[in-house]
Protein backbone atom coordinates (compact mmCIF):
# COMPACT_ATOMS: atom_id res chain seq x y z
CA UNK A 1 0.00 0.00 0.00
CA UNK A 2 2.38 2.26 0.76
CA UNK A 3 4.55 1.72 -2.55
CA UNK A 4 1.37 2.69 -4.28
CA UNK A 5 0.90 6.29 -2.23
CA UNK A 6 3.85 6.96 -3.05
CA UNK A 7 3.45 6.20 -7.00
CA UNK A 8 0.40 8.64 -6.03
CA UNK A 9 2.32 11.09 -4.66
CA UNK A 10 4.98 11.43 -6.87
CA UNK A 11 2.60 11.60 -9.97
CA UNK A 12 1.10 14.95 -8.88
CA UNK A 13 4.20 16.20 -8.24
CA UNK A 14 4.81 15.59 -4.72
CA UNK A 15 8.22 15.40 -2.50
CA UNK A 16 8.37 11.93 -1.18
CA UNK A 17 10.90 10.68 2.19
CA UNK A 18 11.51 7.30 1.13
CA UNK A 19 11.78 4.33 3.98
CA UNK A 20 11.74 0.81 3.07
CA UNK A 21 12.41 -2.62 5.22
CA UNK A 22 16.11 -2.72 3.58
CA UNK A 23 18.06 -1.53 1.21
CA UNK A 24 17.10 -3.19 -1.97
CA UNK A 25 13.44 -2.66 -1.38
CA UNK A 26 14.29 1.12 -1.01
CA UNK A 27 16.38 0.81 -3.98
CA UNK A 28 13.87 -0.68 -6.24
CA UNK A 29 11.20 1.85 -5.23
CA UNK A 30 13.44 4.86 -5.91
CA UNK A 31 14.48 3.07 -9.79
CA UNK A 32 10.69 2.44 -10.14
CA UNK A 33 9.77 6.11 -9.53
CA UNK A 34 13.04 7.39 -11.50
CA UNK A 35 11.23 5.83 -14.28
CA UNK A 36 7.61 7.00 -13.29
CA UNK A 37 9.42 10.87 -13.27
CA UNK A 38 11.09 10.44 -17.01
CA UNK A 39 8.72 8.42 -18.46
CA UNK A 40 4.96 10.05 -17.14
CA UNK A 41 6.16 13.30 -15.62
CA UNK A 42 8.95 14.88 -17.86
CA UNK A 43 6.83 14.96 -21.44
CA UNK A 44 4.12 16.98 -19.75
CA UNK A 45 7.12 19.31 -18.71
CA UNK A 46 8.66 19.40 -21.47
CA UNK A 47 5.59 20.02 -23.48
CA UNK A 48 4.76 22.89 -21.61
CA UNK A 49 7.91 24.73 -21.74
CA UNK A 50 7.98 24.48 -25.58
CA UNK A 51 4.64 24.30 -26.85
CA UNK A 52 3.97 28.07 -26.38
CA UNK A 53 6.81 29.17 -28.28
CA UNK A 54 5.65 26.67 -31.29
CA UNK A 55 2.24 28.26 -31.18
CA UNK A 56 3.50 32.01 -31.03
CA UNK A 57 5.97 31.26 -34.37
CA UNK A 58 2.73 29.17 -36.18
CA UNK A 59 4.90 26.05 -36.90
CA UNK A 60 6.88 23.32 -34.46
CA UNK A 61 5.80 19.72 -33.98
CA UNK A 62 5.63 17.27 -30.62
CA UNK A 63 6.98 13.71 -31.26
CA UNK A 64 5.82 11.37 -27.89
CA UNK A 65 7.58 8.16 -28.29
CA UNK A 66 5.92 4.73 -26.38
CA UNK A 67 5.99 1.43 -27.03
CA UNK A 68 4.22 -1.67 -27.60
CA UNK A 69 4.73 -2.01 -23.79
CA UNK A 70 1.87 1.14 -23.83
CA UNK A 71 -1.03 -1.56 -25.34
CA UNK A 72 -0.39 -4.87 -22.94
CA UNK A 73 -0.39 -5.46 -19.69
CA UNK A 74 2.95 -6.14 -17.93
CA UNK A 75 4.28 -8.82 -15.47
CA UNK A 76 6.62 -7.30 -12.89
CA UNK A 77 6.83 -4.41 -14.95
CA UNK A 78 3.42 -2.84 -14.37
CA UNK A 79 4.69 0.97 -14.01
CA UNK A 80 7.22 0.61 -16.84
CA UNK A 81 4.11 -0.20 -18.98
CA UNK A 82 1.70 2.39 -17.41
CA UNK A 83 3.73 5.09 -18.09
CA UNK A 84 4.17 3.96 -21.98
CA UNK A 85 0.29 4.02 -21.88
CA UNK A 86 0.58 7.10 -20.24
CA UNK A 87 2.52 9.05 -23.59
CA UNK A 88 -0.60 7.56 -25.61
Amino acid sequence: MGRALAFEHAQRGGDLILVARNEMKLASLVADLTMLRVNAAVPPELMKLFLPGMVKRGRGRVLNVSSSAAFFPGPEQAEYFATKAYLI
